[in-house]
């Protein structure tokens, strides 16, 4: 046993191994194939209805066109293109529609080219899919200029026919009219005029699609409440998670208060629906045993049963009527209006673009915040949409003041107390939300008794009012009390003042943005003015540095023995030009401007020496054709009188941190800052070694400071003094150091722009 334990496992055979990899691929293959199912299982009703008889055009289109290929009905662009441009650009519409103009005048659009390109394009993605199709995307260059053709051709085509323009901004109703359809289905009292009623209020008033409405179950359904307001906030909430742009199962919620006008009021609309099906039509009350026993009852349900949606038909087919009846008939998509002029009102009530997106479902993907976390629910839309301020503190509601008798609630879906008592004897679960189910109900019978009153007034003969609950006298008596405090009732102060707080804090908050606009204007022109003020700074503490050097150089020029410039003649006669220019210098700047070496003799000395009293002015006069410092000769002589005297004496040189301007960093090559040698002597006479090597950090700062020397000696055009203060107007009220990294990066970027081809 033990040797045999020992033996090496066989190996299996290579059929069985082939087996085994042939089967995995298989599996592989099959999983794939179940995938590209799904995901056309997972298209919209709507959608394959509109892309498949296309695709059969399509394929019927390329059999009879390219019969001799093996498989003719495989798309690429050169079939997409060739299929629009011939069979469908410039076509008659398939339905003419009842305009007086002739079949071929009503040819069809760029919306129907581009459906019969997706269309395409998604019998391409299923080829792909099937491993039969390697064509790349059909959506090629002349696919698209084609589409581009015909939508400009489409719109000059609608322009010249003076098309019906229906469908713009303003397609729908206002509140006026919606006030007179609401009206309107709550005098005709039929449960189809209630249940296009409840659509209504519902589409607009929670911005809800009517696709999604007939897809709503009770079980979609739950009461919410908002805190800090005058009377008790309720918000009818309704969940969906399945819409045009939610194909995966994601939850989204919008939800409704009750109306200022119990005539807009979709919690009343609601109680009154449901009171017509479980009383008046006597539908069996909801099995609230099992999730599955009551979870596929619809909310509107057809007429079939109750777990089958209306149709779009009969959605639509009342409230179209009821248009005409009230003088509307310019809306192109009816079940879509309430939608549409729902979120029109909101904007005019001042509710911010995001919170209508949130609560009419426009917003397609959701942070993990707000997904899990928040109330999903914009609390300033729900107010404006209830005929209250956004925001907030003024939500009371007079007709919800009184309470009716436990008696009259009672009568109305009793139901509730009987599967209450099943719950609290643990027979029923409420996992499933049959408790938030019952807590709804339960705020619909009053909301039903609190609003029947004013329904009184609508319509006495309404079928709701002819139930025996409400021809009791226990109603009437009810309805009396409720009617004659509503005449007679008084608003709370604290409503008066949180009425007008908001009014008041609008106009505080317009003021105070006023007055932010107004600081920043005067902030800007202060900073303005005092950067005028540092550039005039500046300005003239280069020049007074300017007067100073030549002072300080004539100074020296005089007091430096002779044999400094007995070398040659030219020496000489640079001099006298230097003196004769310094002369010049102070006529033509005494002349100018007084004023501004007035207030320049009371700047500091700039670190230099003291001077001598001569009376110079500011500037070079325009005149001046020859800048001192530009006088080669001069400049040697000074090296020499300014230079170090020894190389031990240039090491202990150390660049001077008072130097702040690009003046004195001129100041501090040239001539020396503050009684210290120029750096151009050092530079000149002892190369590196006052650095103390090549690579000290002395040197590295050193060099640093040379980009901005050799940026005023490169400088191409005007004077010395020009390139100077045209610099310090650059350098701003930044620092040295910031000037030469702004000078070297753009060095480095002409350096690459030449090298560049």
């Amino acid at each position: 046993m033990a040797r045999a334990r020992n033996q090496p496992k066989k190996r299996p055979a290579a059929s069985s191994t082939a087996a085994l990899v042939s089967t995995a691929a298989e599996q592989d293959a099959l999983a794939e194939q179940a995938t590209r199912t799904q995901r056309k299982e997972n298209q919209s009703k709507s959608t394959r209805v509109n892309w498949d008889p296309k695709q059969k055009e399509f394929i019927a289109w390329t059999k009879q066109r390219y019969g001799g290929e093996q498989c003719p009905e495989l798309v690429d662009g050169t079939k997409l293109h060739s299929f629009l441009a011939h069979e469908q650009v410039g076509r008659p519409t398939k339905r003419p529609r009842k305009t007086g103009a002739s079949t071929e005048e009503q040819a069809i659009g760029y919306s129907t080219i581009e459906a019969y390109t997706n269309a395409i394009i998604d019998l391409w993605q299923s080829q792909v899919d099937l491993g039969i199709n390697s064509s790349s995307h059909p959506r090629t260059a002349a696919v698209k200029a084609l589409l581009h053709n015909v939508q400009a051709t489409t719109a000059a085509r609608n322009a010249a026919a003076f098309k019906d323009k229906r469908g713009a901004a303003d397609d729908g109703y206002d509140h006026e009219f919606y006030r007179a359809l609401c009206q309107h289905f709550l005098q005709d009292g039929s449960p189809v005029g209630t249940r296009s009623l409840l659509a209504q209020v519902l589409g607009h008033q929670c911005l809800f699609r009517g696709i999604n409405l007939r897809k709503i179950c009770l079980s979609d359904l739950e009461l919410g409440e908002m805190p800090n307001s005058l009377s008790p906030a309720r918000i009818l909430i309704l969940r969906t998670n399945e819409s045009k742009k939610n194909r995966t199962g994601r939850t989204e919620y919008s939800g409704a208060l009750r109306h200022s006008e119990s005539l807009l009021d979709p919690h009343f609309a609601l109680a009154l629906y449901l009171f017509q099906r479980f009383h008046l039509l006597s539908e069996p009350f909801p099995d609230l045993s099992s999730n599955s026993a009551w979870y596929s009852v619809r909310l509107l349900r057809g007429q079939d049963d109750v777990v089958t949606p209306i149709s779009y038909d009969t959605h639509k087919n009342p409230i179209t009527k009821a248009f005409k009846a009230l003088g509307l008939t310019g809306c192109k998509k009816v079940t879509h209006a309430a939608r549409g002029s729902g979120a029109r009102e909101a904007e005019l009530l001042e509710v911010s673009s995001t919170d209508i997106s949130r609560l009419g479902g426009w917003k397609a993907s959701k942070d993990a915040m707000e997904q899990s976390y928040l109330t999903h629910l914009p609390v300033r839309a729900l107010r404006a949409m209830g005929g209250f301020h956004p925001n907030g503190g003024t939500y009371y509601l007079p007709r919800d003041t009184l309470e009716p008798t436990k008696e009259l609630q009672n009568q109305i879906f009793p139901q509730v107390e009987q599967w209450q008592l099943r719950i609290d004897e643990g027979k029923v679960s409420t996992s499933g939300g049959v408790d938030k189910f019952l807590a709804l109900l339960h705020h619909l019978r009053r909301v039903l008794l609190q609003d029947a009153p004013n329904l009184v007034k609508i319509n006495p003969s309404h079928p709701v009012l002819q139930s025996p609950i409400f021809r009791s006298a226990g109603f009437q008596a009810w309805s009396k009390q409720q009617s004659d405090y509503l005449n007679q009732h008084i608003p709370p102060l604290e409503l008066s003042l949180r009425t007008v707080v908001p009014t008041i804090t609008d106009k505080l908050e317009r003021l105070s943005q006023q007055q932010v606009v107004i600081q920043q204007q005067l902030t800007r022109m202060q900073e303005s003015k005092e950067g005028s003020e540092e550039l005039s700074r500046r300005r003239d503490e280069a020049i007074m540095y300017e007067i100073q050097r030549h002072s300080e150089t004539m100074r020296r020029l005089q007091t430096a023995p002779t044999t400094a410039f007995s070398s040659s003649s030219g020496q000489s006669s640079s001099l006298q030009q230097h003196s004769g220019a310094t002369q010049q210098l102070s006529s033509g700047i005494s002349s100018s401007s007084p004023s501004t070496f007035q207030r320049q003799l009371e700047l500091p000395a700039l670190g230099l020496p003291p001077l001598p009293p001569p009376a110079i002015g500011t500037l070079f006069s325009s005149s001046t054709s020859t800048s001192l410092i530009t006088s080669a000769s001069a400049a040697a002589a000074v090296e020499r009188v300014s230079g170090a005297q020894s190389a031990e004496e240039a090491a202990q040189y150390q660049l001077s941190g008072a130097v702040k301007t690009v003046a004195q960093a001129w100041q501090e090559w040239n001539v020396g800052f503050a009684g210290g040698p120029s750096l151009r002597s050092l530079e000149k006479e002892f190369g590196t070694a006052w650095c103390g090597g090549p690579s000290t950090a002395k040197r590295r700062s050193f060099l640093r400071r040379m980009v901005i020397i050799k940026t005023i000696n490169d400088h191409q055009s005007g004077t010395l003094d020009d390139a100077i203060i045209k610099l310090d107007r650059q350098m701003g009220s930044h620092s040295l150091d910031w000037l030469r990294k702004q000078l070297g990066a753009r060095k480095s970027s002409a350096h690459d722009d030449r090298s560049s081809p």
